[in-house]
């Protein structure tokens, strides 16, 4: 068994363990662990150990492919941004034209945000704990998210669905944001409304202040 120093906070938490398949599934298993607790308890109150036993692993073999607590909120982070980015980019797939992709993509992150509504709350509460590399790489994954928005909104100005002036990094940004705040402002939103009609809404509130008279009446035969 191959043994690795720990890189010191420019990296990627690196494992003792060689066989990298081996540690993807022993990772795997302590962040699912991980993400309950964290999600639960907060990262200030749960401990390795904690983890070690929600696992059913012992805390020595934890230490095997981890150094520290922070790698193991590191790895949450980068799991669960993976779920949103790769969840987002086969949405856009999905769809034909800009308007559809948009619509496509707001849908997945709202109703991905409320199936796993405790990691959208982890997400946003526990960020702090991060190392300075762990929170550079969680507002990257973040910009890679906002930048594939704003490349479908940019494909809309293009295709003279939206107007030439509109600002497509605010509004892609201003969509994240808002597809989390189901979660994060739930008990001011969820009272007659559902994820679907949610997402349509906000999608309709772009469109509406920056589509062209032939993004409008696009929009509208979509909606018909």
């Amino acid at each position: 068994m191959a043994r690795v120093t720990a890189a010191k906070g420019g990296s990627r938490p690196l494992s003792r363990v060689g066989d990298a398949d081996l540690v993807e599934r022993r990772r795997a298993q302590i962040v699912e662990a991980a993400t309950r607790l964290v999600a639960r308890q907060g990262f200030a109150k749960t401990v390795v150990r904690d983890i070690a036993e929600e696992a059913d692993i012992s805390v020595g073999l934890v230490y095997e492919y981890v150094r520290s607590k922070e790698d193991i909120l590191f790895l949450v982070y980068e799991h669960w941004a993976r779920v949103w980015g790769d969840g987002l980019e086969k949405a856009l797939a999905r769809a034909a034209d800009p308007l559809d992709q948009l619509m496509a993509g707001i849908s997945f992150l709202v109703t991905t945000a409320d199936k796993h509504a405790e990691v959208t709350h982890l997400f946003y509460r526990e960020s702090g704990h991060l190392t300075e590399y762990g929170s550079d790489q969680a507002k990257q994954i973040e910009r890679e998210m906002v930048d594939r928005l704003t490349a479908v909104l940019e494909a809309a100005v293009a295709a003279d669905l939206l107007r030439p002036d509109t600002d497509c990094l605010a509004v892609a940004t201003s969509l994240v944001l808002l597809s989390h705040g189901w979660v994060l402002k739930g008990y001011l939103l969820r009272k007659g409304r559902t994820p679907a009609s949610y997402a349509t809404n906000l999608v309709e509130t772009a469109v509406s202040g920056w589509a062209t008279p032939a993004g409008r009446k696009a929009w509208d035969r979509r909606r018909e």
